[in-house]
């Protein structure tokens, strides 16, 4: 049994995406960031009374909760070390993104909700455009890429699970389309898994264990890019021929300079490899490179070491596995698809827990997901 959301929660819930997606752009950010997290703050203030009477709380969300809040535990216990002045802030509203996806899977959504949040990248796609065309020199290709890529969700779950397939195919290929003029490979990459894993969806539900083994496959892809990946040049045959042709047809290196930075980061992983270095530790304490991680595994692994990262991919693992519950949902499946998506592109950057605006957008869709597996699908009601 789920709580009936309403429309004004989801109006609260559309501004709210709507207003970060523009500070994402850098578009009045600091303004919009307040505004963003006044709403933020007033949708808990309005939800938690409802989820806290114990009615209509889904008992695994409350797990997962629980899990990922063990996972944040490990920040707050490596927080003396390697301490910045964001990084309170950071462990705080990563625990607010895990209490969003509890509040937003608790809720029950229907097609006017849905529909209201579907209207967000058709009105961010233009700006994101003209927003590029204004500002070649500065604007960083992946940051608009991604905010294409899960904003996209929205229209599209609204086309699968209520409306028809040729709006469903029309907005697909919108979105290829703006992802192709951000130049941004790595948005690209992930989109071919979600497209992927909806052309084979009905094969991996054949039976639980080809559905857990996809994901185990993910995680077996995600080890080989972070580990493989750097040593390629010398694992490759040929590498400088299929470089040579790389660069002739995209205009870009195989080796992006994150294998250098991956290398480098890997060995100081191993130096305190269980709990890691710190809360606070990036590359630039341990380097002279001014760069993030590039990869948001290798960033926990950093940070709260392998007993850390292993506890973030059981709740992962959790959450792929309710999707199992209501596989048949074109909803769940689209879902489960985005969340493929998210974990690669996670291998490329890092978004998932600490990027405020990427990250609530996110983790609101591992949310809505699991919201989708625990109920009926719109032809069954």
């Amino acid at each position: 049994m789920q709580i009936n959301s309403t429309k004004s929660v989801s109006l609260i819930f559309f501004l709210f995406l709507l207003l970060f997606s523009l500070a994402r752009l850098q578009i009045g950010s600091s303004y919009l960031t307040l505004v963003g997290g006044a709403l933020f703050t007033f949708l808990y203030l309005i939800s938690l009374p409802l989820l806290t009477s114990g009615k209509g709380i889904n008992k695994s969300s409350f797990w997962i909760l629980c899990t990922y809040l063990i996972f944040q535990t490990t920040y707050i216990l490596r927080y003396s070390e390697y301490t910045k002045d964001e990084t309170l802030g950071n462990i705080v509203f990563s625990v607010f993104y895990g209490i969003l996806m509890f509040i937003v899977s608790n809720l029950k959504w229907n097609e006017l909700h849905i529909k209201t949040l579907s209207y967000i990248p058709i009105i961010i796609y233009p700006i994101v455009m003209i927003y590029m065309q204004w500002n070649q020199d500065v604007v960083n290709p992946n940051q608009l890429a991604i905010l294409v890529f899960i904003l996209s969700y929205f229209s599209l779950i609204y086309s699968v699970g209520f409306k028809t397939k040729s709006k469903y195919k029309l907005f697909s290929l919108i979105t290829l389309a703006v992802l192709f003029f951000t130049g941004s490979r790595t948005a690209l990459l992930c989109a071919a898994f979600v497209i992927l894993t909806v052309i084979i969806w009905k094969r991996i539900t054949r039976s639980k264990f080809l559905f857990n083994f996809y994901f185990v496959s993910i995680a077996i892809f995600g080890f080989i890019v972070t580990v493989v990946y750097p040593n390629l040049y010398k694992i490759l045959p040929n590498f400088d021929v299929y470089n040579y042709y790389m660069i002739k047809y995209t205009g870009k290196s195989i080796n992006s300079g994150r294998d250098q930075i991956w290398g480098v980061i890997g060995d100081i992983v191993m130096n305190k490899p269980f709990f890691g270095h710190g809360a606070g530790a990036i590359p630039v304490d341990f380097t002279n490179w001014e760069l993030s991680s590039h990869n948001q595994f290798l960033q926990i692994a950093l940070q709260v070491g392998l007993v850390g990262l292993a506890i973030l991919i059981l709740v992962l693992f959790l959450i792929w596995n309710q999707f199992w519950k209501n596989r048949n949902d074109k909803r769940v499946m689209l879902t489960a698809s985005y969340f493929i998506g998210i974990i690669v592109y996670q291998l490329f950057e890092v978004t998932l827990t600490h990027n405020a605006t990427a990250s609530v957008i996110q983790w609101m869709i591992l949310g809505l997901g699991l919201s989708f597996a625990w109920s009926k699908s719109p032809s069954e009601n």
